[in-house]
């Protein structure tokens, strides 16, 4: 799974600003991602699985362990094929 996500361009361009000292224009990316969090988040709202699912990912957040990106993918993967065969998210 991929696609654009400009909030990850502004974040990478914000991490190669501070390595070469040198400042970028953001601003059509900034919007574009706010427009996307604007999406993601209606769309997060309208099903009670995927708030309760978001939820249990913001909870895992722990600042002594965050998970890996293959921990994370490999939730999502979960979710989407347990939410495909009308199960629901694995608690």
């Amino acid at each position: 799974m991929s696609g654009e996500y400009p909030a990850a361009a502004v974040a990478l361009i914000r991490a190669v600003e501070r390595h070469v000292g040198e400042s970028l224009t953001t601003a059509v990316l900034e919007l574009e991602a706010r427009g996307i969090d604007a999406r993601l988040d209606a769309a997060a709202s309208v099903d009670d699985s995927t708030k309760s699912y978001i939820t249990r990912l913001e909870e895992m957040v722990d600042e002594s362990r965050l998970p890996s990106g293959d921990e994370l993918i490999g939730e999502i993967e979960r979710f989407l094929r347990d939410r495909g065969t009308g199960r629901g998210p694995i608690h």
